[in-house]
């Protein structure tokens, strides 16, 4: 009956179906649990150096009334390109803002508004813990520097 058994046709092909999954079954749990040591090492972020806001004249002025702020750079010399990243909250959700500076006008006032906008814009209410950092090309060299808003009224 063992001979007959290993002729049928169903058995056999039932054989290699079950061969074939244990060996992608295996191939998976062995690629799984297999040292990390072929995934490539995340790269270091590049720390860019700071400067002091102080240095610059980077200011942030509160304007409620136009639900925004204004970014102020006192001392925009030397400076060739300047973006921002402002942050904060409205009630508990964190918000924020990104664009460029316009470095045509001296001293730097740019204003940045707080809400969102597409046909109508609106604004974010209760805002609070407001934070600008910004990524400038001064001198042939990239720096960061960052201020914030003690309070916003």
């Amino acid at each position: 009956m063992n001979v007959e058994l290993l002729k049928s046709r169903n058995f056999l092909i039932g054989t290699v179906v079950l061969v074939v999954v244990a060996l992608i079954g295996a191939f998976f749990l062995f690629r799984s649990s297999s040292p990390a040591q072929n995934v490539p090492l995340a790269q270091e972020e590049e720390q860019i150096p700071t400067i002091l806001a102080e240095e610059l004249g980077l200011e942030l002025e509160a304007a409620s009334s136009e639900n925004a702020v204004y970014l102020l750079v006192g001392k925009p010399g030397g400076i060739k390109d300047m973006e921002y990243e402002v942050s904060y909250l409205a009630g508990d959700i964190p918000r924020g803002a990104v664009g460029k500076v316009n470095l045509a006008k001296n001293p730097v006032r740019e204003r940045i508004y707080l809400g969102t906008c597409s046909d109508v814009c609106h604004p974010d209410k209760d805002i609070s813990d407001i934070k600008v950092v910004v990524k400038l090309v001064k001198d042939g060299k990239t720096y960061q520097s960052e201020t914030s808003l003690s309070s916003y009224e």
